[in-house]
């Protein structure tokens, strides 16, 4: 949702005096930007040139995350590992940490798609979905 920015003008000492109409006034410039939380800190997304506010670019965290859980969900449904905690051991992580990563690929493909396409929902956090995602699609 675009929001609206108030510019003040002001004469006051060590501030630029407006030259425009009514000096000392406050003028709203309204900007089609959105502002997106993203690990605990707000992103301003500016719009493409001539149209509404854009998606923010994909949180690289996040891609490599879910990258990362798919390509391990493969080698141990090929049978290159035949344990959560084998593939952990290879990797040189917690059995416990490669096994909440691999939850992240229940996610429904609308989530996964948002997420690649950088169109997350606020606030969302890897740490989050690692604590675990809903089975069902309709849940999460």
């Amino acid at each position: 949702m675009a929001q609206d920015l108030l510019v003040a003008e002001h004469g006051g000492r060590g501030v630029v005096p407006s030259t425009g109409a009514g000096s000392g006034q406050a003028h709203t410039i309204s900007l089609p930007i959105q502002f997106k939380r993203r690990a605990g800190r707000r992103e301003i997304i500016l719009p493409a040139e001539g149209k509404t506010a854009a998606s923010a670019p994909p949180n690289q965290v996040f891609l490599l995350t879910l990258a990362r859980a798919f390509r391990w969900k493969d080698l141990l449904e090929s049978g290159k590992f035949p344990t959560v905690a084998s593939l952990a051991e290879a990797v040189g992580l917690e059995r416990s940490y490669v096994g909440k990563l691999l939850n992240l690929t229940l996610l429904s493909p609308k989530i996964v798609e948002a997420l690649v396409a950088g169109d997350e929902p606020d606030g969302l956090a890897v740490a989050t979905l690692r604590q675990g995602v809903a089975v069902r699609w309709d849940a999460q």
